[in-house]
């Protein structure tokens, strides 16, 4: 693994690498200044605190913004991984995409306890080091949704108490309007800020927080399919098993025999 923190770019010094070569390392660049760079939507203009996963398939290409006098700065990792792919997925962090996290500094710290490993050899570096750069791609993530939640931070409570109220009121037959009154917001803007901050809109958490339910139901109890879909708020039998089978891919009575 390559890393290097604040390095700081000749004016005219360009970085092109091309794709689909047989090694090529993901790269994960965090800017602490303005670079131009290639993306999945075409040449972008990164800021500082702007961060970037470059995966091994995808060009490479970034350079200083002609009307800077000096270069750009950041911070860069060379990572070989198998599993890196797979915790962006997980994390919902897009790949060859900029990412706002308005921190330039975000990965310092993990960095230079990395280079410490590297340096000293120390027992089971090689998994701390893994466990550093998995540590780095969480804050990111963390950072960036706090970062696009915006300036809508005063409502994070009533949202957490709106979904707990969820959680604990399946039963409820909730509306959007429902939801929106309890917080205070209008049902779109409600809708939005949801979603910023868990990543699906209202209804569909309600959904899938009352599928979780009726599984744990199916699985520890005997109750008939009828009292689990009133017990998690679904309006009947027929479309609990509807909205179950859509979602499990499997009917509830089966899903109950399988498991």
């Amino acid at each position: 693994m390559e890393s290097m923190i604040q390095t700081h770019h000749d004016k005219d010094f360009v970085v092109r690498r091309p794709g689909n070569r047989k090694g090529n390392p993901w790269v994960i660049l965090c800017f602490s200044n303005d670079c131009m760079i290639q993306t999945e939507g075409g040449m972008q203009t990164a800021h500082a605190g702007d961060c970037f996963f470059n995966s091994p398939d995808f060009i490479e290409y970034h350079y200083t913004p002609e009307d800077f006098e000096e270069g750009f700065i950041n911070d860069w990792m060379h990572v070989q991984s198998d599993t890196l792919e797979a915790l962006l997925r997980h994390l919902g962090l897009p790949v060859n995409t900029l990412i706002q996290t308005r921190h330039p500094e975000i990965m310092r710290s993990a960095m230079q306890k990395i280079q410490n490993e590297k340096r000293n050899q120390f027992p089971y570096s090689g998994e701390y080091i893994h466990n550093l750069v998995e540590n780095i791609v969480i804050k990111i993530a963390r950072t960036a949704m706090e970062a696009n939640f915006g300036g809508s931070r005063k409502y994070e409570e009533e949202l957490l108490c709106l979904r707990q109220e969820l959680q604990s009121h399946l039963d409820r037959p909730w509306t959007i309007r429902d939801m929106s009154d309890m917080v205070g917001l209008s049902s779109s803007r409600l809708s939005v800020l949801y979603k910023k901050r868990f990543n699906l809109s209202p209804n569909e958490d309600l959904i899938q927080m009352r599928i979780d339910k009726s599984k744990l139901l199916l699985l520890s109890t005997n109750l008939k399919l009828q009292h689990i879909s009133q017990l998690c708020g679904f309006k009947n039998e027929y479309y609990f098993s509807r909205i179950f089978k859509e979602r499990e891919n499997v009917t509830p009575g089966a899903y109950r025999k399988w498991e």
